[in-house]
């Protein structure tokens, strides 16, 4: 990985918005704390590193706790999306047949629909407007996608040595996923 200079890039600027985002405790504003001497907006400098809004809140702590909030947004998304599509697609690939074609034709439908208005869709039918509306509406959008990749790897693994020996050694199914 040292060798790839854009993989060394991504994971430097990922560091940084993961050290800010842990960092915002420190940072010299509250997220909703209003600078009152503030009339109007202040350039970068002094007391606000990034400046300030029309409104007198600090830009750079508001960036801190959004970097916060935006990580704490993917990684929850992601974990639902993996709990629900990693057992989807295990289950689809190993059992094959009827179980597989149903479940793939549904993963299919999910797919043929772009990603950001099925989100939307998904976030309007659910009609709340807070952050854990917004990560079920991702989470749902990505299963399809895990499930797809995780039926191919056991497709994959289905037919090698070791799972037939626990297939004639009479492993359940559940077992052997």
């Amino acid at each position: 990985m040292l060798r790839d200079k854009g993989a060394l890039v991504g994971l430097v600027l990922v560091g940084l918005v993961v050290l800010m985002a842990a960092g915002a405790n420190l940072a010299p504003w509250g997220p909703k704390e209003i600078d009152r001497s503030v009339y109007e907006p202040v350039p970068p400098g002094g007391n606000h590193p990034l400046g300030t809004d029309g409104t007198g809140y600090d830009v750079f702590s508001r960036l801190l706790y959004g970097a916060r909030i935006s990580l704490m947004t993917g990684l929850a998304s992601v974990l639902l999306a993996l709990l629900v599509g990693v057992p989807l697609g295990a289950i689809s690939g190993y059992a094959g047949g009827k179980v597989d074609t149903v479940l793939m034709r549904i993963v299919d439908v999910m797919l043929a629909f772009p990603s950001v208005v099925l989100a939307i869709a998904i976030a309007a039918l659910l009609d709340a407007r807070t952050v854990g509306t917004v990560i079920v509406a991702v989470a749902v959008v990505a299963v399809p996608t895990v499930a797809r990749q995780v039926r191919a790897s056991v497709l994959q693994v289905r037919g090698l040595e070791y799972v037939t020996a626990a297939r004639a050694m009479g492993f359940s199914p559940q077992r052997i996923l």
